[in-house]
């Protein structure tokens, strides 16, 4: 099943200003060839999934997401051939639309603005009813993700403490870009510009430093990995010797010697 329409509308606002909005159910079409705009454009993807193409990159797009498309970039959608997707989209100018080149090409969108956006229109409305209320969830959008004035989380410091506290769980960065509400590359890039390295080499070293702790304190090695969230013992026994030059049993040795000869000759 595939139906499509596409509305005109002229409210002639100054900060966001919707001229055109519509939406495709179910398209079963395989792709849509590059093309520039002169306006800012957001589809959103209501159902199914497809790939966004821009600047000679492929991104992955599923339900829940939305892709950007900003004035004089040229680019191409496919929808995907065993779940065609169902989409949504908004086209407008005015003088905040350039500040949402600051958003990933592909990015969440926060819940609650979900349930609007899957009802664009009243198709008995007039056009500038429907204008003026698309360009009212334009606003609602940019306030949630991009006013300056509005105090963002801190979501590096976020997936620190994730990690901080849960490493010795399964942890996806995958799964914590969507608890996030965020675009997966957006936020492994955001981290890494950060704290220098990436999300996995910080779970990994948050890892490893625990391990340390529970060698220190009699867990075999065994013990120590598994605590520390390592499910293989012989690749945790590499890692370990690849970051202290040495591996954990002599790392544990050398550790004790060196804390019962500082004990040893501590002065009374």
């Amino acid at each position: 099943m595939s139906r499509a329409y596409q509305i005109r509308l002229s409210p002639d606002l100054q900060d966001l200003n919707p001229i055109l909005a519509g939406s495709s159910i179910r398209s079963t079409e395989n792709s849509h060839a590059p093309y520039a705009l002169n306006y800012t454009l957001i589809h959103y993807v209501t159902e199914g999934s497809g790939t966004f193409c821009v600047k000679g990159k492929e991104y992955p797009v599923r339900t829940g997401q939305a892709f950007l498309m900003l004035p004089g970039e040229t680019a191409s959608f496919t929808t995907g051939s065993e779940d065609p997707w169902s989409l949504r989209w908004i086209g407008f100018n005015g003088k905040l639309a350039h500040q949402f080149s600051a958003l990933p090409p592909v990015f969440d969108i926060p819940s609650e603005v979900f349930a609007i956006m899957c009802d664009l229109s009243d198709p008995d409305a007039p056009n500038n009813v429907r204008g003026y209320r698309i360009a009212a969830e334009l606003m609602l959008l940019y306030s949630l993700l991009l006013d300056p004035t509005k105090q963002k989380p801190d979501y590096v410091q976020l997936v620190m403490d994730h990690i901080d506290s849960f490493y010795m769980q399964k942890i996806s960065v995958a799964e914590l870009a969507t608890s996030l509400g965020l675009n997966r590359c957006y936020l492994s890039g955001l981290f890494k510009k950060r704290v220098g390295f990436s999300i996995q080499e910080y779970l990994l070293k948050t890892r490893l430093e625990a391990s340390k702790r529970y060698l220190l304190h009699g867990s075999t090695i065994k013990e120590a990995a598994t605590l520390s969230g390592f499910t293989d013992v012989s690749n945790f026994s590499k890692l370990f010797t690849r970051d202290c030059g040495a591996n954990p049993t002599v790392f544990r040795k050398r550790a004790l010697e060196s804390a019962a000869s500082f004990q040893k000759n501590r002065p009374e």
